[in-house]
Order: C-alpha cells, then sequence, then structure tokens
C-alpha cells in the first residue's frame, strides 16, 4: 500500500490533463490523441518517469509482455465515472493496466456477437489484454458510484489506472 500511495502522489506532481469536459488523463511516451484517434510521432513524446519506467521493466521482466511497453496512459476515475466501450488503439500491441485504490467491475462485450462478461478489478491488480481479449472485446466501465461483486455491493472511491502499452514504432 505504501508503493501504491507513493505512485498516486507521483502522477499528482506531474499533473493532470483535461480530455473532454471531466475525464483527466495523464500520458508519457507516445502520445494517443483522442480526438484525432491517432498516436503522435516521436519527436513529441515525453518519456517515461522513472517510476513509470520502473514498472514497464517489472512488467516486462516477469513476462507478462513480450517487449517493453513504452507508453503509460494514467486515467482518473471519481466514484461515479467510468469509460465506455472501447478496443485500445490499434497501433498498440499489448496493454496492460494497474488498478490504484479503488476496486470496480469492468465488462468486456464481444464486438461480433454481442456477449458481455465482467471481470472484478481489486486495487492493485494487473489486467493484461492480449489475444480476443485485446483484439475481438471492447471493454469498459460503467458510469455508477457502486458496483455489485460476490453478492454485495461496495461504493467506489478515487481510482486511478495505470495502462502500459506497447508502440512498435
Amino acid at each position: 500500500m505504501a508503493e501504491e500511495a507513493q505512485l498516486v502522489a507521483e502522477i499528482d506532481r506531474a499533473g493532470w490533463q483535461h480530455v473532454g469536459m471531466r475525464r483527466l488523463v495523464r500520458q508519457f511516451g507516445y502520445q494517443y490523441s483522442f480526438s484525432r484517434r491517432s498516436i503522435t510521432p516521436n519527436d513529441t513524446q515525453e518519456p517515461l518517469p522513472d517510476w513509470g519506467a520502473a514498472i514497464a521493466q517489472r512488467i516486462y521482466t516477469d513476462r507478462l509482455t513480450t517487449s517493453l511497453p513504452n507508453q503509460m496512459l494514467a486515467n482518473r476515475y471519481l466514484p461515479g465515472e467510468g469509460i465506455s466501450f472501447h478496443t485500445d488503439a490499434p497501433g498498440f500491441e499489448e496493454v496492460v493496466s494497474l488498478s490504484l485504490l479503488s476496486a470496480c467491475v469492468m465488462e468486456f462485450r464481444q464486438a461480433e456477437t454481442g456477449e458481455k462478461q465482467k471481470i472484478w478489478l481489486e486495487p492493485r491488480s494487473l489486467l493484461i489484454l492480449s489475444g480476443a481479449a485485446r483484439w475481438q472485446w471492447q471493454h469498459g466501465i460503467m458510469n455508477r458510484k457502486r458496483d455489485r461483486h460476490l453478492g454485495r455491493e461496495q461504493m467506489r472511491e478515487l481510482r486511478i489506472s495505470l495502462t502500459f502499452r506497447t508502440f512498435p514504432g
């Protein structure tokens, strides 16, 4: 938990950027333009900070990815906020997301059949999107203030996700 608190402090120190009306994010490494839906050239990137690069290295060293992640996206979610169904930009290969501070339900929807699945994301857990989960399913978090898990409701609190992605460029 001390490492988690330190990570949150580092993200806050780096500062947040607005995307749309309320959404706060911070990107390091390759920059993804949410409005143009494209990855910006290498010369405009801000390198991963030491603390982010250390996590990316751990992900790679532990063989959770086949190459070292070179992009990191921090998302801030207040209670009640979520993110619509999507697949991460096709320019990125592997996707690993670290949940911080609060748990939530993430939903998956198979693009062709509409089949849905739900998973519970615990604080300090990793979500690895590869294969069919990466390319054939969309994922999202519903806008709500509480989630139901194992027969009980849990209130959401501030949640931050750190998503590590690999861009081959």
